[in-house]
């Protein structure tokens, strides 16, 4: 009679742990569908939101940009040589001006560089 009830009990855990890992092989299927769905959709936007020029996107965007504390000027720079990007020149780095200078305007990346104060120079 025993044998009989570990036996009972080792079919009925055989069918949890089988109802478990079909579950979480389903949730993991859909997880992952979406994950992907996601990740197209951000990476279309990405790519129609670059449609402009860098040059247009800087010249729309400068007065936002200069009206940020501390910011000397901005041009249009390179990531590794193969995306280009708008970098920005402060006089020094601060989490104020890092809080509000966006990390990406239109798709393309912003980076922060810290020049020091910029001033013309004298004859």
């Amino acid at each position: 009679m025993l044998f009989f009830r570990a036996h009972v009990f080792s079919i009925i855990l055989y069918i949890i742990m089988k109802q478990l890992v079909l579950s979480l092989f389903i949730f993991c299927l859909f997880a992952g569908c979406k994950s992907a769905v996601e990740d197209n959709q951000q990476n279309k936007k990405k790519n129609m939101q670059q449609n402009r020029p860098i040059e247009q996107v800087m010249k729309d965007h400068s007065d936002e940009i200069m009206a940020v504390p501390g910011v000397q000027g901005f041009y249009m720079g390179e990531l590794d040589s193969t995306k280009l990007c708008i970098t920005v020149m402060v006089d020094k780095k601060t989490e104020e001006n890092q809080k509000k200078i966006p990390k990406e305007i239109e798709g393309y990346p912003v980076v922060i560089e810290e020049t020091g104060k910029i001033r013309p120079l004298t004859k």
